[in-house]
């Protein structure tokens, strides 16, 4: 924000110089007197005098913002000018390039501006005047950069640079030397900074030869040469002026002194100076409120930089509250760079105070402010090349009204040449039209390609993170456990399951980096295709038997249906594996539970497709899932493509699968197809051309080791222990449950769910104690678990940790958002994992601890529990039905269920969560509780009070009462 501000502080002294100003006070008597003697006397020398009057005028109503009064001077200056045109070069030079010094400088419209320079060069190369000629070639130099001619301006700033030392004229060498200055300030050359302050201290010398050491214009001259210095980095330079500004601080206005002040804090909190940033801030405050600034530009950064001295002290709500304040002011102002600095403090100061909602609120508004930014920039570039559009079509124009004026003056007998150029500019005006309009729609086209293809390769590294992170978590953390579990020598089962799990991620790994690589090699031509000959059906029998124990673990009927035999061919047996493995996974991933697929081979003769048609082997893959949307077909062969991308896809995936097939078959010489209809299934057709040119294998073929099907853990394989705390895991990725439970199951009861709703149906059920759940799974993902399971009474009191392979700073705000206790990336660190149980058992208890000693309060008809979370309202509900029939000796834990509305075991298990009672010791506390009160508020007697507070036995309450307050009823009296 400071560079922000300071910019545009520093923009606007030197749009509008001194001399400029002292325009704006042009006498009107004397614009009286001049229209009178144009009136009496209408030449040249009165028209000229009299135009230039107009135009100072306009350029005075500009300063007022006055549009309606600067058209009608700036249209009488033209007027006036038309009506006797002068002869002499001179005059018309200067009156067109002022005209374009008007546009360039007053009213910021280049194009214009351009044109008037134009149409002054021809005369002003024709005057002798040195002097002239440089500042206005400077001057079309500039315009020339705003413009979007960078080069263009470049070589005019070449051209006539070295002869600035030529100008004999003091005030126009100084204007020359204001637009060398402007040029380089706008360039980003190494050097060009450099340059235009060297320029500017020349500006600066002349001025003080020219007013004085002591005129007050310098302090406008110190002030830009001071910001010029921050700009760049040359803060000891910048120190230097500040000093100079100091010494005549007097002198200045009170908006001079408040902005000299303000630029003094800023500069010395860029110095790391926080004492004397807090003395020039001291100095300036007082300024700001006196003169009821604070709501001004300045004032507002006043505030910010008090804002930032209070982070740098740590301050931290105190600097937020100024930096809200400061908000405020840009936000009325509508501010938006302002607003984006600000709220990018704030992110920071959130952070700090660990205020994360505060902090994903700021981040979002931040993030819209820049979405805003960044289409206003898009905005004003279409803007300007609009804007080039129809001033290039302006330019055609001027020149060919020119031409056709000079044309006119040949007469009659040029006609036909006039008529034929017309003709001619026309159908090239309507050829460059339809070109441009060809090249904007191929830019279209190719801007959407672009964003397509990076939102593309956005999601296909996010997958193949996912891909990548979640086989990693299971190796590494088989690793570390095997390395740590001594144990293992005397478990040799548990340490076989760990090399398992570690030999197949480590297979999955290697399989989908093989995959990319063999892509790559696609790609440049170097993948070659290994033949073998033998029987393909026996071979296709193995792959497809390889996939039984997966479908049967999925409920699903898998069936491979040859109609030959034999079939004696040509094949690769790894990439015959890849196509087979792909196509059956992802049938089987697709099709839900009780479905069908089917691989479907047979062979077609030559004959029956034609002469020139070779015998091929058809193999289809069929199944009954839930089908593919006609629009998505067209895509569904494209790499990195993915049909469902959303955190709750069934399994998982990179999107390079099926276009990896689909280029194996190209390679091996044969076609892929598909066929869907959504809600029946859909059918892949595979055709590959059969031949027996390769040697026969000898004997028996050995192929490679097919795809594994995964040890999935049993969630009854373990006893129930109820002197373990329960964790429910939610993970859909088998291996990734099975090493979460060889790490947690010595000291927790482990249950399992293999999807997000199956979770929260079973949190429901058993009320874990504990929640550990993955985000990307099927049915439901773990954001929406999180916010089911927080907001709802059966189970709002369990810690949820969110395990996932989405590691972004987004994805992780998302999560804790949604009530999310804890974030654990994968992979992580077991230590991190056990800390994290830790510390969530820890914040149970102490929340135990609270809640067994919050006060009961009497049942109310209409309660307000506006400001109480859901487990404080739950135990309230309790407190007041137990209250309500406290003398009822056969109350108990089917009256809780009845209050709440839940099962036994739903209260049974929130109850102990919540207080670390039982039902029975939840209702004998409160017993107890409301019989201490009435021994120390009446004069009921021991047995009276037992029997009013629900106990049947006098001694039994008498016993009970001592063991908890360790005195007898009767003493508690006293």
């Amino acid at each position: 924000m400071p560079n922000t501000v300071l910019r545009w502080l520093f923009a606007f002294l030197l749009g509008i110089p001194g001399s400029m100003l002292a325009q704006t006070h042009f006498p009107l008597p004397k614009l009286a007197k001049l229209e009178q003697k144009f009136a009496a006397q209408p030449n040249s020398a009165n028209a000229t005098a009299l135009s230039y009057a107009y135009m100072e005028f306009a350029k005075a109503t500009v300063l007022r913002k006055q549009p309606d009064s600067m058209h009608f001077f700036l249209s009488k200056s033209q007027q006036t000018w038309r009506q006797v045109r002068p002869q002499n070069a001179f005059a018309k030079a200067k009156y067109f390039a002022d005209m374009g010094y008007f546009y360039y400088v007053f009213k910021r419209e280049y194009a214009v501006a351009d044109s008037f320079y134009q149409l002054a060069n021809p005369w002003i190369f024709e005057t002798d005047s040195t002097d002239f000629i440089v500042l206005t070639q400077l001057e079309l130099a500039n315009v020339y950069l705003l413009r979007g001619f960078k080069q263009k301006g470049a070589d005019l700033v070449q051209a006539w640079e070295h002869k600035v030392d030529q100008v004999a004229n003091k005030k126009m060498r100084s204007r020359s030397f204001d637009q060398l200055r402007r040029f380089y300030e706008s360039i980003d050359n190494p050097g060009a900074a450099e340059r235009a302050i060297h320029y500017f201290k020349r500006d600066l010398a002349i001025a003080q030869e020219i007013e004085g050491p002591n005129s007050p214009r310098l302090l406008a001259y110190y002030c830009q040469l001071e910001t010029r210095y921050e700009q760049i980095g040359q803060l000891d330079s910048a120190l230097l002026m500040l000093q100079l500004l100091e010494a005549r601080l007097s002198e200045a206005d009170i908006f001079r002194q408040v902005w000299i002040l303000m630029v003094g804090a800023s500069l010395h909190l860029k110095l790391k100076d926080l004492p004397t940033a807090k003395e020039y801030l001291n100095r300036t405050w007082p300024l700001v409120q006196a003169n009821h600034l604070e709501e001004t530009d300045d004032g507002q950064f006043v505030i910010f930089l008090l804002g930032q001295v209070a982070q740098l002290e740590g301050r931290l709500a105190e600097a937020e509250g100024y930096f809200k304040r400061a908000l405020e002011t840009c936000r009325k102002a509508d501010y938006k760079e302002g607003k984006r600095d600000i709220l990018g403090e704030l992110v920071t100061v959130a952070e700090k105070q660990h205020k994360y909602h505060d902090q994903a609120r700021y981040q979002k508004e931040l993030s819209e402010i820049e979405v805003l930014l960044t289409k206003e920039a898009y905005s004003k570039t279409i803007a300007e090349i609009e804007t080039e559009f129809k001033v290039l079509e302006k330019d055609r124009q001027i020149k060919a009204q020119q031409a056709a004026q000079r044309l006119l003056r040949l007469g009659l007998l040029l006609a036909g040449l006039v008529l034929g150029l017309i003709v001619w500019f026309y159908l090239r005006l309507n050829k460059q039209r339809r070109a441009l309009a060809a090249s904007n729609q191929l830019i279209d086209s190719q801007n959407k390609e672009l964003t397509r293809l990076n939102e593309t390769k956005s999601r296909f590294f996010t997958n193949i993170s996912h891909e990548f992170r979640t086989p990693l978590t299971v190796i590494l953390g088989m690793a570390e456990q095997l390395k740590n579990n001594a144990s293992t020598a005397q478990n040799p089962a548990a340490a076989a399951t760990g090399l398992s799990l570690i030999q197949r991620n480590g297979e999955n790994l290697l399989r989908l980096i093989n995959q990319i690589l063999e892509l790559s090699k696609l790609d440049s031509g170097l993948l070659q295709v290994n033949w073998q000959r033998g029987d393909i059906v026996a071979y296709l029998q193995y792959l497809t038997e390889s996939f039984y124990s997966i479908a049967q673990e999925r409920e699903l009927r898998l069936v491979f249906y040859p109609e030959i035999p034999e079939l004696d061919m040509d094949y690769d047996a790894e990439k015959m594996q890849a196509i087979v493995a792909n196509l059956l996974s992802n049938a089987l991933k697709f099709t839900p539970r009780g479905g069908k697929v089917v691989l479907h081979a047979k062979r077609i003769p030559a004959s029956a497709a034609g002469a020139e048609t070779p015998e091929c082997l058809q193999l289809i893959v069929q199944d009954t899932g839930k089908g593919i949307p006609e629009a998505e077909l067209p895509h569904i062969f494209d790499r990195f493509y993915q049909l469902d991308d959303s955190n709750t896809r069934r399994g998982e995936g990179t999107g390079i699968g099926l276009a990896y097939t689909q280029e194996l078959v190209k390679i091996m010489g044969g076609t892929v197809s598909v066929e869907s209809e959504v809600g029946k299934g859909s059918t892949f057709k595979l055709s590959l051309p059969v031949t027996r040119n390769a040697r026969a294998a000898d004997g028996r073929v050995h192929w490679s080791h097919p795809l594994p099907a995964p040890e999935l853990p049993n969630p009854d394989t373990q006893g129930t222990n109820f002197n373990l705390q329960t964790i429910l895991i939610i993970e859909d990725n088998a291996d990734v449950a099975a090493y979460l439970r060889s790490l947690l199951q010595a000291n927790y009861q482990i249950e399992w769910a293999t999807d997000g709703q199956a979770g929260i149906e079973c949190a429901f059920d058993r009320v874990p104690d504990i929640i550990i759940s993955d985000v990307m799974m099927p049915e439901k993902d773990g954001y929406e678990v999180c916010l089911t399971l927080k907001n709802d009474e059966r189970t709002s009191h369990i810690p949820i940790i969110l395990l996932t392979a989405k590691a972004t700073q987004a994805d992780k705000l998302t999560g804790l958002r949604t009530g999310a206790d804890a974030y654990l990336e994968k992979p992580f660190h077991q230590e991190e994992l056990f800390l994290r149980l830790q510390q969530l058992v820890a914040l149970r208890a102490s929340l135990q601890a609270r809640y067994a000693n919050l006060a009961p309060r009497a049942p109310a008809p209409a309660e307000d529990h506006s400001g109480l979370s859901l487990d404080e309202i739950f135990l309230q509900k309790l407190h007041a039905a137990v209250l309500e029939k406290l003398d009822d000796p056969e109350l108990g834990i089917a009256y809780l269920c009845q209050v709440a509305r839940l099962s036994h075991t739903q209260v049974f298990r929130k109850l102990k969560a919540l207080t670390g009672e039982n039902p029975t010791q939840f209702i004998k506390r409160l017993r107890l509780g409301r019989a201490l009160e009435l021994l120390q508020t009446t004069r009921l007697n021991v047995s009276e009070v037992a029997y009013r507070v629900g106990f049947n036995d006098p001694n039994y309450f008498s016993r009970a009462f001592q063991k908890v307050y360790g005195k007898a009823p009767s003493e508690a009296r006293n």
